[in-house]
């Protein structure tokens, strides 16, 4: 039974580390999304 508050803490590390990751994530997959529009639209323009 000691094992368990280690498991907890282990847990609430990987928790926050996705929650990180996810942010980072989507911020990059936002930045993507931006870039891609934008390099759409300049297409768009020179036709």
């Amino acid at each position: 039974m000691y094992s368990i508050p280690h498991h907890h803490s282990q847990f609430d590390f990987d928790e926050r580390a996705m929650l990180i990751g996810g942010k980072l994530l989507l911020s990059r997959i936002d930045s993507y999304v931006r870039d891609g529009k934008e390099s759409l639209h300049h297409v768009e323009v020179k036709k």
